[in-house]
């Protein structure tokens, strides 16, 4: 299945049985008796089938290959991923300019500097009171703070 070995054997055999740099290929190489091509020895040598038919092979069977990739993969996206819902993209009244992250939402969460100022001057305003109101106040003044922040 893996087209690797179509395409080595076919560039092996492209390579090999041409008569090569400067003819270097085509030197009989062995012993008088049973010459061959150097081309040819060195395909036996590497295990290459020496069978004419690898090259238009591999051509066949690599366009055959991605022909059938490239449908498979058409289909699964025709069928799979364009009939389910597409997402629903909302925009904001109001731009932001800053990226989100947890540290952004947290400070959206707290009271600004304005607000703990207040929050303090009123807890001060209240500290005249007995020791057991005082606790009961502040913790007052600041749901009241808290609240307010809320609304706005």
């Amino acid at each position: 299945l893996l087209p690797f070995s179509w395409v080595m054997r076919a560039l092996a055999q492209n390579e090999f049985r041409t008569s090569g740099p400067n003819g270097d290929y085509e030197k009989l190489v062995g012993p008088p008796t049973s010459e061959v091509r150097l081309g040819d020895a060195l395909m036996k040598a590497a295990g290459i089938d020496m069978a004419e038919g690898w090259i238009a092979g591999a051509y066949i069977y690599l366009i055959g290959l991605i022909t059938f990739s490239l449908t498979m993969y058409t289909l699964g996206l025709h069928y799979r991923r364009l009939n389910e819902q597409q997402p629903v993209v909302k925009e904001d009244k109001e731009p932001h300019f800053e990226t989100w992250s947890p540290m952004t939402e947290r400070r959206a969460r707290m009271p600004s500097l304005d607000t703990m100022n207040a929050a303090r001057k009123i807890a001060a305003a209240v500290d005249h009171s007995a020791a057991e109101s005082v606790a009961e106040a502040r913790a007052t003044a600041a749901f009241q703070i808290l609240q307010n922040l809320s609304v706005h």
